[in-house]
């Protein structure tokens, strides 16, 4: 019996799926139980359901016929080029055997009926033995290739294998107090997993947001089959025309060792004005100027009558409060100062904490992988404070239900939500990058910022 390493190829292109068995090859009972798994270091791995009942299949290998036992089954899609060894497996084994002498005083039916229930521990004491065996598979080496820079498109982020990709409105009208959902798929075969959302150039005065991922992959298949959509919400301030620009999106086909570009066509969105973004004036029954709120100017003189005495009220209560928190502060020390430099523009100066501190100090170590565990958990601390809600209940529901409670604006909503959504993914993916983590950075301040002036009780 012995352990033997199969795989479908050992030469392929970076992100060009090699399927490797792991398989137990025997001519005796034994039980088997694996101690030592492959660490398969330099490829994304996917196992492939073996379905297994306990059976196997019978092999011929240097011309015997073998029971074989499939260990394990992985689809490796190789990250790096270069010459990769997969690891060996090893499995310890308990095997038994039928003592000699026994075996030889039987005879007929008798010996037959005992071989038979052999596996079953019917034989009667003293005539079997077990002996344990440790056994592993030879390392294997996979060549893996470069890709070609010859020709390599703009577009190309790392797929590779056989894709399209499409782009579609949810609505292609909205009016100013939507948010519209841009969906991108692509879809094929390959290395579907690994394929990044497509970059947007939103056309001037669209706002768009990190888009929220799901996939369909049939992971069993090989190459994997299937298709990745990427929602991108929006919002736009102006009534108008826009048109989303084309999106390129680009492959390497393992195939034919070439590149291969694909691109959808532009869409046009029609973006009208909505209750809560008036524009110009029309005139109404009465003869006066008015919007299409349907309130005259009349009425509007005394709503901002009304307001400027609200106004006056506002600045009489906020002088006053300042100059209490001027005299405490003389009798208190008040809580560290955000670091200049980890402020966004946007942040008011009345702020005189960072809830943000500790991932900025992360950010400041260039520690990507705990600056986005660390941002992930005080972003959510500070949404659950300023919410008043409990951590543990703020599921995205009830964060939107808040949110919405007080009065936050879409725009911003969308924008807590996206970081949310970037955050949760790169938990588990960082990006090493100093650029993104301090962009991060940067959108987390500005979120705080924008609830910290929203958002007052």
């Amino acid at each position: 019996m012995f352990v033997k390493l199969d795989l479908s190829k050992t030469n392929c292109y970076i992100g060009e799926p090699v399927v490797a068995s792991y398989k137990l090859y025997t001519r005796l009972r034994s039980e088997s139980l694996i101690t030592g798994a492959p660490s398969f270091n330099g490829f994304s791995v996917s196992d492939i359901d073996l379905n297994s009942n306990g059976s196997a299949t019978i092999e011929k290998y240097k011309g015997r016929e073998y029971n074989v036992y499939t260990l394990r089954k992985v689809q490796l899609y190789p990250l790096q080029a270069g010459n990769i060894t997969l690891d060996p497996i090893v499995a310890d084994n308990k095997v038994t055997f039928l003592r000699r002498e026994y075996a030889g005083s039987q005879s007929g039916d008798l010996f037959y009926d005992m071989m038979r229930d052999f596996a079953n521990e019917t034989s009667p004491v003293g005539s079997v033995i077990e002996k344990k065996v440790t056994l592993k598979s030879e390392p294997v080496i996979v060549s893996v290739k470069p890709l070609s820079e010859k020709n390599k498109p703009v577009s190309f982020k790392g797929a590779v294998g056989k894709m399209e990709i499409t782009s579609v409105l949810e609505k292609n009208t909205i009016t100013t107090d939507d948010a519209g959902n841009f969906k991108i798929t692509i879809s094929g075969e390959g290395n579907l997993q690994m394929v990044n959302a497509p970059k947007v150039v939103w056309p001037d005065g669209v706002d768009g947001y990190e888009p929220k991922v799901t996939e369909d992959v049939d992971k069993m298949s090989v190459p994997m089959k299937g298709s990745k959509e990427f929602v991108y919400p929006f919002t736009v301030g102006k009534a108008g025309t826009y048109k989303l620009p084309a999106i390129s999106f680009s492959f390497f086909e393992p195939e034919h060792g070439k590149f291969e570009e694909r691109q959808t066509e532009p869409i046009a969105l029609n973006v009208i004005r909505g209750k809560g973004n008036p524009g110009g004036t029309l005139v109404n029954a009465a003869g006066e100027e008015s919007t299409d709120d349907g309130m005259s100017w009349g009425d509007k003189g005394l709503i901002f009558s009304g307001a400027g005495l609200v106004l006056a009220f506002l600045f009489f209560y906020v002088t006053r409060n300042r100059n209490v928190a001027a005299r405490e502060d003389v009798s208190r020390q008040v809580k560290p100062a955000m670091p200049a430099s980890a402020l966004s523009s946007n942040t008011p100066a009345y702020i005189s904490y960072n809830p943000l501190a500790p991932a900025y100090r992360k950010l400041q170590e260039k520690d990507s992988k705990e600056f986005y565990c660390t941002l992930d958990t005080s972003l959510k601390t500070y949404l659950a404070q300023k919410l008043k809600v409990p951590v543990e209940a703020l599921t995205r529901k009830r964060l939107n239900e808040e949110l919405d409670k007080c009065g936050v604006s879409l725009h911003v909503s969308l924008m807590v939500n996206s970081l949310v959504d970037h955050l949760e993914r790169r938990v588990y993916t960082p990006d090493p990058g100093d650029e993104a983590l301090d962009a991060t950075y940067q959108k987390a301040a500005e979120v705080v910022s924008l609830l910290d002036k929203q958002v007052t009780f």
